[in-house]
């Protein structure tokens, strides 16, 4: 399961132990994805984006209280960067 999110939905440890998180979704001809994946410090990393009919991603980016994260979505790459929390694109 860990290829899925780390692939499709593009949740990635940034540091050891997931002490920091990227995430940089990669839908392919998919037109939505959510995804839910435990993270070692308890709580959850959520993602929740959809496809718009003009190719963009939008969607929100959760990650547990006090984890630094990065969320980039290509092909801007231009990262959006939080710590804990949600971030909405």
């Amino acid at each position: 399961m860990f290829h899925a999110y780390a692939t499709l939905a593009g949740i990635r440890p940034a540091a050891p132990g997931f002490s920091k998180i990227r995430i940089t979704p990669q839908l392919g001809p998919l037109t939505s994805l959510r995804a839910s994946m435990i993270h070692p410090s308890g709580g959850t990393i959520e993602l929740d984006i959809a496809k718009a009919k003009d190719g963009r991603l939008h969607g929100t980016a959760t990650v547990p209280p006090g984890i630094p994260a990065s969320l980039t979505i290509l092909p801007d790459a231009e990262p959006y960067l939080w710590t804990g929390g949600t971030c909405n694109f």
